[in-house]
C-alpha cells in the first residue's frame, strides 16, 4: 500500500492524491519511514499557485484551480504543470478569471 505523510496550508487549502492515502499531520505522525510533503497553495489575482516541499523526490504535484467564468454563468478548471516535490519552482494556473479555489493534485 501507498502511504503518504502531507500538510497542507494555504489559501482553501485541499491535497488530493489520485490513487493513494492521505493522512491529516495528526494522524500520520504514527508513520515511520514515510515522506514528509508540506504543500502551500494561494491566489494572486487570476493565478491559482502551488507548491510542495519535502523528501520525496520521486513524487509530482500540480495546482489545480476551480475558476468563475467571466459572465458568472459557471465555472471551469484549470490545471498547472506538473512539477518535482522539493525543486524551486511552484505550479501555477491562470484563470483569467476569479479564482473560486486552489487544490494540490499528486501523480501516482
Amino acid at each position: 500500500m501507498f502511504v503518504r505523510r502531507i500538510l497542507a496550508v494555504g489559501a482553501g487549502a485541499a491535497v488530493v492524491a489520485a490513487g493513494g492515502f492521505l493522512a491529516s499531520p495528526a494522524s500520520a505522525a504514527g508513520f515511520e519511514g514515510v515522506p514528509d510533503i508540506a504543500c502551500d497553495t494561494w491566489i494572486s489575482g487570476t493565478k491559482a499557485n502551488g507548491v510542495c516541499r519535502g523528501t520525496a523526490r520521486e513524487e509530482t504535484y500540480r495546482v489545480k484551480a476551480v475558476c468563475r467564468m467571466g459572465n458568472g454563468a459557471g465555472t471551469f478548471t484549470k490545471y498547472g504543470p506538473w512539477r518535482g516535490v522539493g525543486l524551486p519552482d511552484y505550479s501555477s494556473a491562470d484563470c483569467g478569471a476569479t479564482v473560486l479555489s486552489a487544490s494540490i493534485q499528486f501523480r501516482v
